[in-house]
């Protein structure tokens, strides 16, 4: 099927209608992201300033917001896309992100590390909804939740401290991709949906990992890049 920028999509509980306001909460909600983005931004500039790694998280963070938003309030094609682009660019950047931060790697070694959960993601993703069914569209970020905790574990055993804050992260994670998931399924008990409770956590995910980043991702860490 062609892609076509106005076709009105109807994918959450809340919504009821093809009106600007059909899901208030979903829309509203994506202040949540806004909020995370100003805590790390006043996080980075007490820690000395954002540099190029918290920089670019918190901008996309807000970028996630005002995407989300736009997607929840006109809810058609163009608009969808201006919800998923930024959220797989936030993906990427941190995939590469932990690869020179945390893992000390060079540029050329945190690439060929985000390329490889990349395709550890796509991999994972399609036997998850294999096994599992869509889940609602959640079997993709599971599969992303997955490699992080790997990637966490890595860290965990290495002594860093960036492993059980990225595991926290992913334990918030879990708990907004279940309301995620269980979104269509309970409209019927709960008519205003879950979808909403996964923008709010998905803020205090987001911001929590980016914070993992400012505190533990600097100093040494950013005079090795400097001489790569």
């Amino acid at each position: 099927m062609a892609f076509d920028p106005y076709r009105h999509i109807d994918d959450y509980c809340e919504r009821v209608d093809a009106a600007f306001w059909g899901e208030p909460l979903n829309a509203l909600t994506n202040a949540a992201f806004l909020i995370a983005s100003w805590v790390c931004w006043r996080a980075a500039r007490r820690a000395g300033g954002p540099d190029w790694a918290s920089g670019l998280l918190i901008g996309l963070m807000a970028t996630i917001g005002v995407g989300s938003f736009l997607f929840h309030t006109l809810a058609n094609g163009w608009s969808l896309w201006a919800d998923v682009i930024p959220i797989q660019l936030a993906i990427v950047s941190y995939f590469y992100i932990i690869g020179v931060r945390f893992y000390g790697l060079p540029r050329w070694g945190a690439g060929a590390l985000t390329a490889g959960a990349l395709a550890a993601i796509f991999a994972l993703g399609t036997a998850l909804t294999a096994a599992l069914g869509p889940m609602n569209g959640s079997s993709g970020y599971l599969a992303v939740a997955l490699v992080i905790l790997a990637l966490a574990a890595g860290l965990a055993l290495r002594g860093h401290p960036a492993g059980g804050a990225i595991a926290a992260g992913m334990g918030i994670f879990a708990v907004s991709l279940t309301l995620r998931t269980m979104d269509m399924a309970w409209c019927e008990a709960l008519p205003i949906g879950t979808h909403f409770m996964w923008h709010v956590l998905n803020g205090v995910t987001l911001g929590w990992l980016t914070l993992a980043v400012i505190r533990h991702g600097g100093g040494a860490r950013r005079a090795a890049e400097a001489g790569r």
